[in-house]
């Protein structure tokens, strides 16, 4: 099901923030979907994100949170399989 909500406002009248914020939410939330397809069609139980996207901890909390949303009643029961970690991964540089 999809939900689009018209706006007659001109793209100068959003502030920058808020086009990010929206452009992010998307990324994630389409992120999200195509690694819980991938997992369900092969049977793959854990998930790891790391790396340059994974190192903002908004990120992380968005992917996380996402995750949980859409597989709430799901892990009531104990029916998911997968394991999402999203890590942020450092390297000390000399």
């Amino acid at each position: 099901m999809l939900f689009v909500l018209f706006v007659s406002a001109t793209a100068g009248k959003f502030k920058r923030e808020d086009l990010a914020r929206a452009l992010l939410t998307l990324f994630v939330l389409d992120l999200v979907q195509c690694v819980q397809l991938v997992c369900r069609c092969n049977d793959i139980k854990r998930v790891f994100f790391c790396g340059g996207m994974a190192s903002s901890p908004l990120v992380r909390s968005m992917i996380t949170t996402e995750y949980v949303r859409r597989n709430f009643s799901l892990l009531a029961f104990g029916m998911v399989n997968t394991v999402v970690i999203c890590a942020s991964l450092s390297v000390e540089q000399n």
